[in-house]
């Protein structure tokens, strides 16, 4: 199961509190589009996979494993900070 933040974190790329510039945010950004693939939040424990909830909300269809993981229903909604699912 791929593990998707029910909310963003406090401190969310996408949200006013992030912890990087605005031109750390765009080339975050532009990776993950010329990749196709998904951010991690940085909240997630190392090792573990949690897409930002502020990714998946502001930048839909980006992420070509988020998007089979979709599609077969294999993504799981987590609380970011501790990653227990939620309902």
């Amino acid at each position: 199961m791929m593990q998707l933040c029910s909310r963003r974190c406090d401190e969310c790329l996408f949200g006013p509190n992030r912890v990087v510039s605005l031109v750390r945010k765009r080339q975050l950004i532009a990776e993950c589009r010329r990749l196709d693939t998904h951010f991690n939040c940085h909240k997630a424990p190392e090792g573990a996979e949690r897409v930002c909830r502020g990714f998946f909300d502001e930048l839909p269809g980006v992420g070509q494993l988020l998007r089979i993981m979709l599609r077969l229903k294999g993504v799981l909604t987590v609380d970011p900070e501790i990653g227990d699912p939620t309902t």
